[in-house]
């Protein structure tokens, strides 16, 4: 029996509690529950530079492996990766 993939509002799929990936056209994002934080594109890996929660924050070093792991972004070109992927 297939077990259903759990996804978030934006379509994003489950990998940890509160932690979501969603790919597309070779960019994965991170999601913190409901907001794309992290991901990683042909450039490499990358983190949001605004400050979220510490269990965000965690979520992020986590999957990056590493709190200096990641070019730091702006928030906004995030959301707008996240456009690109369809899940906003």
């Amino acid at each position: 029996m297939r077990r259903k993939l759990k996804t978030n509002r934006v379509g994003a799929v489950q990998i940890a509690s509160n932690m979501y990936i969603a790919q597309k056209h070779g960019t994965v994002l991170l999601y913190s529950y409901e907001t794309p934080v992290a991901g990683e594109d042909h450039n490499g890996k990358f983190r949001t530079d605004t400050q979220y929660s510490s269990t965000t924050t965690r979520h992020i070093n986590k999957w990056l492996g590493g709190k200096n792991v990641g070019r730091i972004v702006p928030q906004d070109e995030i959301y707008q990766k996240a456009v690109i992927v369809n899940c906003m």
